[in-house]
This record gives C-alpha cells, sequence and structure tokens, in this order.
C-alpha cells in the first residue's frame, strides 16, 4: 500500500482492481484464480441483457486492425448514458487504470501500459461516413460499467452494439471481456442512432430485481467482502447513517390542479398558431376541443388566434420546433408560454421496407452489379390531433400541468409579483434572498411577504465593489480543477448567514440486503405445497368470512400437490377481491411466511417496512463524515420499480461558528420550500422553488423578455436593491 500510494496509486483503484479481478476473473486448472484476458475497464452484464432493434447502421468492415494505433483517447468514444438524472459524467479518461490481475501485484510497468483493446475497438467504430448504411436487425448488449471515486462506488449503463472485427468486447463470465473472435458475437462500446439503454435504480419484481442497479452494487461489495476479507482493516460496506425527517411522503397532485384552477380564474386563454400551417390549425382545433371538455377549464374561455395577432393576457403559441423562426417573446402585458405541437400528437410507426434485391445486367460480355438506389427515408405519419393517450382530460396529463405552471409562473415574473404559490410558501420564501448563476450571469432573488419580486442581474464586469455579492459570486464560480462548481444554489437568511446548496455523487439506497432476502423467498420459480396453503386458508379467522370461502374454495380447485409461487398469484388474480389489500389476505400471507418460509407475494412495501426505505421517500436531512447533507426522495410509493436514484445533496452553513446548528434550524423551513409540488408535476423540488423562478428569468433574459422584476445592476452601482 505504501509503494502504491508513492506511486499515485490510490485505494480506490486497488479496490477496482480485486473488483475487477474478482468478477473478469476465474480458478484455473489447479484452483488458482487468474484474470486471463484482463481489460482495463469493469462491466457488468448477463447473456439476458440484449435487445434485438432495427436501425440504419453502418456495414462494418471486417479487417485487420493489430498494427493500426489511434491515438484518440477512449473516453470520447464512450458515450455517458445517464439513467438516473444521476450526474454519472466522471471523466473516465483522467484515470490511468492499472492492474496486473493475474499475479495481484501493483507494479509501475502496469501503470504506463498502453491497452490493446482501446484502440482496436476505436477501429472497428471509425469511418463510419464513409461506410454504406443499410438497415439491418441490431443485436446490442447492455453492461454497467464500475466506477470508484472518493469513495463513492458509482454505475453507468453502457451500450454494446455488435460489430463485425475480429476482437472486440465479448460476454464472458458476467462481464464484458475484450477478446478475438472465436464463436461468440464481438461488439463495440456504441449505440445505434444514439438511442440510450438504461437500467432502472431498484425493482421490487423478482425478474427485474437481479438487473437493477441497487442490487449489482450490493452484489459487488458482498462478493469482494467474501473473498478478499483478508485484505481490509474495514470489509468494504455501504455507509448507514440515522436522518432527520421533515416531510413525509404525501401526494401533492391534486394541489396542483386546484392552483392551477385558481390563478386561471376566468382569464380567457389565446392559442397562438400560423394560419399558413395546416398541421397547427388540427392540433388547435383539437386542444381547444379538450379543454372545453376538461372539469375547470371548460368556465375559461379559449380562442384560437394567428401568431401576429396582437393580444394582452395568456397565450399558448403552438411551434413546429424550436428553431421556428414565429417564436414570440412574452411582454408584462401578453404572457406565452411555448408548445411544440410534435410532442403531442401519436406518430405512427414505421415499418421497414424490404429491401431491393440487386439486379445483374451483361454489359460488353461483363457480369456487373447494379447498386440499389438510395431509398429516401420514411416519413412519419400523424393526424396532427392532441393525443393524451390514456388520460380522459387536460389536468389528467402531467405534461399540460406543466405547461400550465410554467405559464402562470410566467405571468408571476413578468407581473413582478410571485402569486402563483400559496401565502405560506411566499411568506416563508421572503425569509431568504437567492443566489445562482445562468449562461455567464448571476442573479439575487428576494421576494417580500406580500409576494413582490425583484431579481438583480450582474456580471463580474458590473459587479463594482460590493464586497458581499463577490464573495458570493467567488463561491459560486467554478474552479478550473473541478469539473462541477462548489456551490451551485447560495441562499442567505435574514441574519445574513450564507447555506451553499453542492451537488454530489452520493445517493441513498433502501436496506438491500434485508429487500433481497425478502425478494429471494417471494420468487415466482420457488414451488409451494398445496397442503400448506388449505392448513394456512383453515387458520385464518373468519373477520373476512367472504373472502376467505373465496380463497378456500381456489385453492381446493388445484389439483397438484405442487406448484410455483407465480402460479398461485395467477390464480388468485382471477378473482379481483383475491388481492393483497385486504386485511385478510395480509394475514394469510404472513401466516403462511411463518409456516413455511415462503412469501406469496412480497410484502416490503407495507408498512411495517418503512423503516428499509429511509432515505427513499420525503425530504430528510443527514450527517456524513462531519458533513451535513439532505435528500428529496418520492412523495408516494413506488408501483413495481424505482427508475432513478434519490441523490444527495450537501448543505455547508458558510463561514459559521454553529454549522449544526444553523443547518438544524433552517432545513426545515427550506423543507417548505421544497415541499411545492408544482415545480416537477407531482413531486418534491430539489432545491427551494425560488430558484425556478431564477432559472426563468433567466431564460426569458436569453429571448430578450422585457422583464418588470429584473434589475441590471451597472458597474457604479455598489446597491444590491
Amino acid at each position: 500500500m505504501e509503494q502504491a500510494m508513492r506511486m499515485g496509486i490510490s485505494d480506490d483503484e486497488i479496490l477496482l482492481m480485486l473488483m475487477k479481478c474478482r468478477f473478469q476473473g476465474s480458478p484455473d486448472s489447479d484452483g488458482v484464480w487468474r484474470n486471463q484476458d484482463a481489460t482495463s475497464r469493469l462491466y457488468l452484464t448477463k447473456e439476458g441483457w440484449f435487445q434485438v432493434t432495427k436501425a440504419d447502421i453502418p456495414q462494418q468492415e471486417t479487417k485487420d486492425n493489430t498494427n493500426q494505433q489511434e491515438t484518440k483517447d477512449d473516453a470520447d468514444q464512450q458515450e455517458t448514458e445517464d439513467d438516473t438524472n444521476q450526474q454519472e459524467t466522471k471523466d473516465d479518461a483522467d484515470q490511468q487504470e492499472t492492474e496486473d490481475d493475474t499475479n495481484q501485484q501493483v507494479t509501475k510497468d502496469d501503470a504506463d501500459q498502453q491497452e490493446t483493446e482501446d484502440d482496436t475497438n476505436q477501429q472497428v467504430t471509425k469511418d463510419n461516413a464513409n461506410q454504406q448504411v443499410t438497415k439491418s436487425d441490431i443485436y446490442q448488449q447492455v453492461a454497467l460499467e464500475v466506477s470508484i471515486n472518493h469513495h463513492i462506488l458509482n454505475l453507468a449503463s453502457r451500450t454494446f452494439t455488435e460489430v463485425d472485427g475480429y476482437q472486440g468486447y465479448a460476454v464472458c463470465n458476467d462481464c464484458m471481456k475484450f477478446k478475438k473472435r472465436e464463436q461468440q458475437r464481438i461488439f463495440s462500446v456504441v449505440s445505434v442512432n444514439k438511442k440510450k439503454n438504461n437500467t432502472i435504480f431498484f425493482s421490487t419484481q423478482a425478474d427485474e430485481f437481479e438487473r437493477a442497479k441497487v442490487s449489482n452494487l450490493n452484489k459487488l461489495i458482498t462478493a469482494i467482502g467474501d473473498q478478499y476479507a483478508t485484505c481490509f482493516k474495514i470489509i468494504p460496506a455501504f455507509h448507514a447513517c440515522l436522518s432527520t425527517e421533515f416531510v413525509n411522503k404525501k401526494k401533492v397532485t391534486k394541489y396542483k390542479e386546484q392552483r392551477i384552477l385558481e390563478q386561471l380564474g376566468t382569464t380567457s386563454i389565446n392559442i397562438m398558431i400560423d394560419s399558413k400551417s395546416k398541421q397547427q390549425a388540427v392540433f388547435a382545433a383539437s386542444f381547444a376541443t379538450a379543454w372545453r371538455q376538461t372539469e375547470g377549464l371548460a368556465n375559461i374561455p379559449i380562442d384560437i388566434i394567428d401568431h401576429s395577432a396582437t393580444r394582452t393576457g395568456l397565450n399558448i403559441q403552438v411551434l413546429n420546433d424550436l428553431n421556428d423562426d414565429q417564436y414570440q417573446v412574452s411582454t408584462p402585458t401578453r404572457i406565452i408560454q411555448h408548445l411544440i405541437y410534435a410532442n403531442f400528437v401519436k406518430w405512427e410507426k414505421l415499418k421497414p421496407k424490404p429491401q431491393s434485391k440487386q439486379k445483374q445486367t451483361q454489359v460488353q460480355g461483363k457480369e456487373q452489379t447494379q447498386k440499389p438506389t438510395q431509398e429516401q427515408p420514411q416519413e412519419r405519419k400523424t393526424d396532427n390531433k392532441l393525443f393524451l393517450a390514456r388520460k380522459k382530460t387536460l389536468l389528467q396529463d402531467s405534461r399540460m400541468r406543466t405547461m400550465l405552471s410554467q405559464l402562470l409562473i410566467k405571468q408571476d415574473i413578468m407581473n413582478g409579483n410571485m402569486c402563483f404559490p400559496t401565502e405560506e410558501e411566499v411568506h416563508t420564501a421572503a425569509q431568504f434572498r437567492y443566489y445562482a448563476t445562468f449562461d455567464g450571469s448571476y442573479y439575487r432573488l428576494t421576494v417580500t411577504p406580500s409576494g413582490q419580486l425583484n431579481c438583480v442581474e450582474v456580471t463580474e464586469k458590473t459587479i463594482g465593489q460590493d464586497d458581499k455579492l463577490k464573495q458570493i459570486i467567488k463561491l459560486l464560480k467554478k474552479p478550473a480543477k473541478r469539473r462541477r462548481p462548489q456551490f451551485t444554489k447560495i441562499i442567505e437568511s435574514d441574519s445574513g448567514q450564507l447555506y451553499g446548496i453542492e451537488e454530489t455523487d452520493l445517493r441513498t439506497i433502501p436496506n438491500i440486503e434485508e429487500i433481497e432476502r425478502v425478494v429471494a423467498l417471494a420468487n415466482a420459480n420457488n414451488r409451494i405445497r398445496r397442503q400448506s396453503l388449505v392448513k394456512v386458508a383453515n387458520q385464518l379467522d373468519d373477520s373476512d368470512l367472504q373472502v376467505k370461502q373465496i380463497l378456500l374454495s381456489k385453492i381446493d380447485q388445484v389439483n397438484i400437490e405442487s406448484l410455483s409461487i407465480g402460479h398461485f398469484q395467477t390464480i388468485l388474480k382471477s378473482v379481483p377481491a383475491l388481492n393483497w389489500r385486504p386485511k385478510l389476505m395480509q394475514n394469510f400471507n404472513q401466516n403462511f411466511y411463518d409456516e413455511t418460509h415462503a412469501w406469496l407475494y412480497s410484502p416490503i412495501k407495507r408498512k411495517a417496512y418503512d423503516s428499509w426505505w429511509n432515505g427513499i421517500y420525503g425530504i430528510g436531512l443527514l450527517m456524513l463524515n462531519g458533513e451535513h447533507y439532505y435528500y428529496v426522495g418520492l412523495n408516494q410509493l413506488i408501483d413495481q420499480r424505482l427508475s432513478r436514484s434519490v441523490s444527495l445533496r450537501k448543505i455547508v452553513a458558510i463561514g459559521s461558528d454553529q454549522p449544526e446548528k444553523d443547518i438544524s434550524q433552517v432545513m426545515p423551513k427550506l423543507a417548505r420550500l421544497m415541499d411545492s409540488g408544482y415545480v416537477r408535476d407531482g413531486q418534491y423540488t430539489v432545491v427551494p422553488f425560488p430558484f425556478k423562478y431564477i432559472k426563468e428569468v433567466a431564460e426569458l433574459n436569453h429571448h430578450g423578455a422585457p422583464i418588470k422584476a429584473v434589475t441590471k445592476k451597472d458597474a457604479g452601482d455598489n446597491s444590491l436593491e
């Protein structure tokens, strides 16, 4: 270890080497664990983690790439597939991975070796522009790339696409290893048509559980501790810590709908379209019809007008795309929210055209093959009408609620008054000042208890001699050697205390050890005995006699002694009354587990298991290694899966002599500002909602809108007011 540290090899890198040897390696004929064909990056995968798609891809050429060297960094070829809004943007090019997995020795030579798989892999995907493009079945393999930075274990989804090269990545020992082609498929780290294949963070379903990120995190930690226990003074483990919860989970969607209707009142809405566009006209007509059929919105007049008409009030402008030259900016008397209609219609799926056969002709005694004519790309078709999928009304569609919320927030900004939030939210927001940076400008937002907004915009050139603002800008500015600013947001209390919010790579996870045990016991493939079902069902009390009788009759219809849990669940699903919500059915599940140690249905979402989900639901604060972090989780129970992880954000009481006391006192107020429900539709917002107003101000400024609430600070002005 001392030798490694002197050479600049960190404990993170050594731990990753052990993980690579554990998962890439296997015992040889003598029973010695070896990592043959060691690969610099650790990609976890399974044979089943694949999909077949049809897409336009370059026809790969098979050629000898062995002697061709490329200097392009492998990081330029890696696609950062951010599947959790998780900011997994770690720059792999900055890390030279060093390993000799076969002999488990750390040497200087290993750190300097240039691995050939990067060069060859790049050669396979090179010069696509000069190759013929064909439509074909594409075989893709999905893997999770493992990285460790500052003791934080990260997993990022990577897409591997099959290629025709003689060497590349192949599935081996549940990893993607760099190998020469034999009988296996060969892949390159590249997606097709920029399509990303994301991996869910967590799932309660047994068939998805093994593939989810949390399960693989647990597998990494457990396996490395089991195999290399003697290598550690402290076995690597997830860090458990207590948290203080400020907001419990609750639904906020109805509250948001109510606020939208209250703020719209009876003010008419104008839909602005290009009258020359038939597509926009059809869309606007269907939108207006849906509006008039939505309870609450039906009393609000809605008109369709040409974009050249000048009407005050609230407007929704329909655009073809973001670059539409008809784009108009808001004014204090005419508020405009933009809607790209192509995102709200139903597009027909394209059917691949059959490839035309090549024709052979005789020309001057020589047989020649005519090249197939290049086909024009197919155009997607749509009827241009508003499509709400399974939603029956506009307000049931989260996209529509978000659009109307944006319109009302813009109205607040253009008028200089915060009306959309409740009085309680405005009163809490008025106790702080908010600082953030966008597009090279720095903004300071203040709110009075009556809701009056004021936003000061400054740049480093116009900052003047204001020492306080200089300090804040310095804190917000991105340091040269960091990939992100130290603080992304700063809040100032009435007492002048500054609180900085910093993004981190830390994530909260549920109690995976306990959950994994329960999921295994509830696996649909596990076998159970009919006799046990009969015994437990007969012992149930008669509190819900009707459900008990239906349950017994269904069990009586089972004519085999041994069946799978999945088979029994299918039998129960045929009767709506036999779901797992009734108390009697929950008791049946619990009693069956007590009798047989098998769950008929995973109970992990029941209230009794809430402690397993600490940090996943609600808003809370915790301390880790002497630093304070807060999380903003889910506001309602997950259905079957959690697509994205819950991030931890560091909060710092800047310059405070009593940071723990100051943060503990300010967090309940900040939690109320994140329990808003309208910034992220039906969810909490991850930072206090006034920062949403700053972001909208910056975007309106970008388009040149005359905003009443914004003051541009001059170079000679030393005042923030």
